[in-house]
């Protein structure tokens, strides 16, 4: 029990022992759920952190590592980050209402619009300021799905949504991959030494949607699929009763 308890000790401190040791991307992956954000990280590094200047410390950490995050991203796929601009600058200018365009009071208004776009844009700099001024999604919604959220969003923050596609796809830990070897190990035993690699991840697909929940190998056919069997049907009938005509014309002269 002893050597147990030391090992999972062990584990624990590798991920969770020391605020500054803590993992970035996985605080990114919390600032990344649009239920929790900035805030509840703030909340949750003050239950592990007693002292407040450490946690406001990795929290702006954090935030920085995220915007750097955002400016390789955005380096990488320039024409996102500028549809982004541009759709930011035409949400500003939408508000412009001008009734007389040879007003003058209308055109000082004009210019004063276009001003106050460019100091918009300048204090929310980029995606991330955007994602984290703009209120949270509810926390208690049972229903709430964070992939389909930010799908549905992605085209608001193209960017962020690359970071938070890949930062979800990062496993939190070493032991599904651990996992994966030892469960190879149970079906390429030596009795089975042949397998494909294909015929192997078949296996464990399968096995995989077995042990799922609520899955089941039936599904009701839609619309399509049961007037494309009666087609078949049809066909294979007027084929058959062709061949049985031709059967009897062949065999009468006999």
């Amino acid at each position: 029990m002893k050597s147990v308890a030391i090992s999972m000790k062990r584990k624990f401190d590798k991920y969770w022992g020391k605020v500054e040791d803590i993992n970035k991307l996985l605080l990114i992956a919390i600032v990344l759920d649009p239920r929790y954000k900035m805030e509840y990280l703030l909340f949750s590094l003050s239950d592990i952190e007693s002292n407040p200047s450490k946690v406001n410390e990795l929290q702006n950490q954090v935030k920085d590592f995220l915007i750097h995050m955002y400016d390789v991203y955005k380096v990488a796929d320039p024409l996102a980050a500028h549809g982004y601009n541009n759709s930011n600058l035409e949400r500003i200018g939408d508000t412009v209402m001008v009734n007389d365009e040879d007003d003058v009071e209308a055109e000082r208004l004009s210019k004063f619009m276009k001003l106050r776009q460019v100091m918009d844009v300048v204090e929310i700099r980029n995606e991330v300021d955007k994602y984290l001024l703009e209120p949270p999604e509810n926390l208690r919604n049972p229903n709430f799905d964070l992939l389909a959220w930010w799908q549905e969003n992605s085209p608001r923050f193209p960017i962020v949504s690359q970071i938070a596609k890949d930062v979800f796809g990062i496993p939190i830990s070493t032991v599904a991959s651990e996992s994966a070897f030892s469960l190879g190990g149970r079906i390429v035993d030596p009795f089975r030494a042949s397998l494909t690699p294909r015929m192997v991840e078949a296996l464990v697909c399968t096995s995989d949607w077995l042990k799922a929940e609520e899955f089941s190998l039936y599904k009701d056919p839609t619309k399509e699929e049961l007037e494309f069997y009666d087609a078949l049907e049809k066909i294979e009938t007027e084929v058959y009763s062709s061949s049985q005509m031709k059967g009897k014309v062949v065999a009468s002269p006999s």
